[in-house]
């Protein structure tokens, strides 16, 4: 109970901002907040989280706007603990996202809906991302790109996206995914639509940290962690008058030497 609310009172004082954030002044990134709950360095790519989920989630959290952004912070104690070796499962999720509600969603926002069997074959049907299939899907992206309301721009977007796939680059999946729903958050059809892809995004996130047991795993080390941050503060607040001094005495003295 005391750790819930020592973490309540913890993400009250912070503000999630663009980029990796200042600790001293209570700003953060959503996974700058990872790296703090987990007791690591000051750090948006912490070591004990699912690189995958770490790229998507810094892409969202620089493009969104800041009050959405606040609504990332439950996320950060969720990912502490996913480096699981379920990246590959992670970004699958992320590209059928893509693949199977971004881009159809992207269409009907165009005017052009798509029909049950187009989009029945927007999919990546294994984990494995056979070559075979990835190259069907750029194919059929090409040769539907004006149903799908995509531009040159867009059409190449998605045949990197999946040659990403392709290579077995993970972490290059998950930014091409982000920065796709990203480009069409910020540039939506019809600007009231930008909110649906933010919101997508942020579902994406929620799902991906959904995949495999890292959230169970990560409570006891959040625990320890927040236990360990208490006895510092309190040897900080005994201890960190006579700490200072000394300090500024070693400085004297060295001054003095010199």
């Amino acid at each position: 109970m005391t750790t819930d609310i020592s973490h309540q009172r913890l993400y009250d004082s912070i503000s999630l901002v663009p980029r990796v954030g200042d600790r001293s002044v209570n700003e953060l990134c959503v996974m700058s907040l990872v790296a703090l709950l987990a007791g690591e360095r000051h750090t948006d790519r912490p070591s004990g989280a699912c690189p995958v989920i770490a790229t998507f989630a810094i892409k969202v959290n620089d493009g969104i706007d800041c009050e959405a952004r606040q609504t990332l912070k439950p996320f950060a104690p969720r990912i502490v603990g996913t480096r699981d070796g379920l990246a590959r499962g992670r970004a699958w999720v992320l590209v059928n996202g893509i693949l199977g509600e971004v881009l159809p969603r992207w269409a009907q926002d165009n005017g052009h809906p798509l029909s049950d069997e187009l989009a029945a074959q927007l999919r990546v049907s294994s984990q494995a991302f056979d070559p075979d299939e990835l190259n069907t899907l750029i194919g059929l992206v090409r040769r539907e790109a004006h149903n799908l309301g995509l531009d040159r721009g867009r059409q190449n977007d998605i045949r990197y996206l999946l040659r990403a796939c392709a290579r077995g680059s993970d972490e290059l999946v998950a930014n091409s995914c982000a920065s796709f729903i990203s480009d069409l958050a910020r540039h939506p059809a019809n600007q009231a639509d930008s909110g649906w892809y933010w919101n997508k995004a942020i579902d994406l996130i929620d799902r991906i940290c959904d995949v495999g047991d890292g959230p169970a795993s990560a409570g006891a080390q959040i625990e320890h962690h927040a236990n360990t941050q208490a006895q510092r503060i309190r040897a900080q607040e005994a201890y960190g008058p006579m700490f200072q001094w000394l300090f500024k005495g070693r400085k004297k003295r060295s001054k003095a030497d010199a």
